[in-house]
């Protein structure tokens, strides 16, 4: 019981912030979602678009992994939180509950840290982060009419992010929707989902949870979505930081290009490898971009470019130096 209390006493604390020092009012402006993978820069655009005032960030309210006890009298029980089917009940308790937090009636996963520049004290707008949501931004777009913003980072260094955090690659949860299975999937990407399950390896099996968590995304992006590059966002802070505010209709530009050069919650968070902090502070954009390639071989390329071109992945090739994306200028990787 010792133990858990300076945890208990934190989430206190938090709470009494939340619900205390903040007071959220809707104003007559979209507020903002986020919907891309884990390990892909979204941290950094969230704390770029809550610079802005009266902008507060909302982080990961559909994960399970992250949820308070709270939360979880909201959402619905979905395996591993990967909305890829939702039946009526379990849509309509998703619909109520962004609805309560976007009116500003329910506290969760909002800054605490009331000295650090990402809080705000009154606010109007949100900017919703996911890592999850992949499947409900039609429902981010049409019945909320959010500004959103769908956000990539190549599928190699993004895999292996991941797998340096021994984080798990998620497979089991898109193997148990047979939605996703029968509905979504055409037979070469069945066969090749149950090739890798099979016998891929760890940096495989990672790849192709990058496929299937990106599959809805893959497509030309639908009216009122925008979309966003992590190599853009670095190599471009301020042409990428403009559009982004253009398109959000946000006004502190110079404030969120501030945010490339430090680095992100999550990034401070890697006490193992301080090469992320020194490559941002120092400003080698490329060495961040690209140090991914001294961790695979060429065969482990080949084998990645195999699993995008099953799953007709155009915007990016497994070799590319950087992977930058293309789908902005609508040209294919050369």
């Amino acid at each position: 019981m010792h133990s858990g209390f300076p945890l208990l006493f934190r989430h206190l604390v938090r709470q009494l912030i939340w619900e205390g020092l903040n007071r959220h009012r809707p104003s007559g402006k979209p507020s903002i979602a986020l919907v891309g993978s884990r390990r892909s820069g979204s941290t950094l655009l969230m704390q770029m678009i809550s610079q802005n005032r009266r902008v507060k960030s909302i982080d990961q309210p559909l994960s399970p992994f992250v949820a308070t006890a709270a939360q979880m009298e909201y959402l619905p029980n979905i395996g591993g939180g990967q909305y890829i089917y939702l039946d009526a009940y379990s849509r309509d308790r998703i619909h109520a509950y962004l609805e309560s937090i976007l009116a500003g009636e329910i506290h969760i996963q909002e800054p605490w840290r009331f000295w650090r520049r990402d809080f705000h004290f009154r606010t109007n707008r949100l900017v919703l982060k996911t890592t999850n949501a992949h499947y409900l931004g039609s429902m981010f777009v049409e019945d909320f009419s959010l500004h959103t913003i769908r956000y990539f980072r190549p599928p190699i260094p993004q895999a292996l992010s991941c797998i340096g955090r021994g984080w798990e690659d998620q497979l089991v949860y898109f193997a148990d929707s047979n939605h996703l299975q029968n509905e979504l999937f055409s037979h070469s990407q069945k066969k090749k989902f149950d090739q890798i399950i099979a016998d891929g390896t760890t940096l495989e099996r990672h790849v192709l949870g990058w496929c299937c968590e990106n599959l809805p995304l893959l497509g030309k992006a639908a009216g009122g979505v925008m979309t966003i590059s992590y190599e853009n966002l670095v190599l471009h802070p301020g042409e990428t930081a403009s559009q982004i505010a253009e398109y959000c209709n946000l006004s502190d530009v110079p404030a969120m290009v501030s945010m490339v050069g430090e680095a992100s919650f999550s990034s401070q968070e890697e006490k193992n490898d301080t090469s992320v902090n020194w490559a941002i502070k120092a400003g080698k954009q490329d060495f961040l971009l690209s140090r991914w390639q001294q961790k695979v071989t060429t065969g482990e390329i080949a084998q990645c470019q195999s699993i995008l071109d099953a799953f007709e992945v155009t915007y990016y090739s497994a070799d590319d130096p950087l992977g930058t994306i293309r789908l902005l200028k609508g040209e294919r990787p050369k």
